[in-house]
């Protein structure tokens, strides 16, 4: 049995742990891992006692207290399952480690990229760039070794923005099978793709049968010209 997401970014609203118990308990959801943004209100108890979604602490060196920003997990799964691997120094990344079943390590990370009441389309592009570094620097670290990522959360920008498709950014395309091609390469540089799972409902999926499908018109691979690609979780 495969594990149930849900992201959720709650706008820091108040009372709202019964709310967010419903949606989690819905039948066609009965979210495994939970990602929830501006939750600084949110009374961690009362949504294991609601959802039995335990909170997975985000402190340093476990004696700082949570920043505003920082996302919050919760989980079902036992610790040997899903369990903190760090924050990043932003605050507004925190990453996990998922082992399940026998199957290969996914570092996840949920993500809250600022918006742009802060910053503008291009401030984000910068920002994007330098996490797209970050996470290049992570999958060659002793401790993983592996380029098995995913990122969910609130990425505050278009999907065709700079920041969501450019490959020196978060270089989420809109189908598997381009994804699986591993790197892109662009300017004599490799870059990781990632896959943007929100085009299934714009690209590589039928709507009503959900099975693959022609993600869009026909273009020719080894072009530098920028592609349209969408995104709020994206998967290597």
């Amino acid at each position: 049995m495969g594990t149930s997401f849900l992201c959720w970014n709650i706008n820091k609203k108040r009372n709202f742990e019964a709310e967010i118990a419903r949606i989690v308990l819905l039948p066609e959801i009965v979210a495994d891992i939970l990602l929830l943004i501006e939750a600084e209100n949110v009374n961690d108890e009362e949504v294991e006692n609601l959802t039995t979604l335990k909170r997975i602490q985000v402190n340093d060196n476990g004696n700082e207290p949570d920043y505003e920003l920082t996302p919050r997990f919760y989980s079902r799964l036992s610790i040997k399952e899903f369990q903190l691997l760090e924050i990043h120094t932003t605050r507004r990344l925190v990453f996990a480690r998922l082992n399940k079943d026998g199957k290969d390590e996914i570092i996840i990370g949920g993500l809250h990229f600022p918006s742009k009441l802060e910053i503008n389309e291009d401030t984000q592009y910068k920002d994007a760039r330098q996490l797209a570094l970050d996470l290049k620097a992570m999958k060659h670290r002793i401790d993983i070794g592996h380029n098995n990522f995913m990122i969910l959360g609130d990425f505050n920008m278009n999907p065709f923005e700079k920041g969501m498709i450019e490959p020196d950014a978060f270089n989420a395309v809109l189908s598997t099978v381009e994804a699986k091609h591993e790197e892109r390469t662009n300017w004599y540089k490799k870059f990781d793709y990632f896959y943007n799972p929100m085009w299934s409902f714009l690209g590589d999926r039928n709507y009503l049968t959900g099975n693959t499908k022609l993600p869009g018109t026909y273009y020719f691979r080894k072009t530098r010209n920028v592609m349209l690609r969408i995104g709020t979780f994206l998967i290597k």
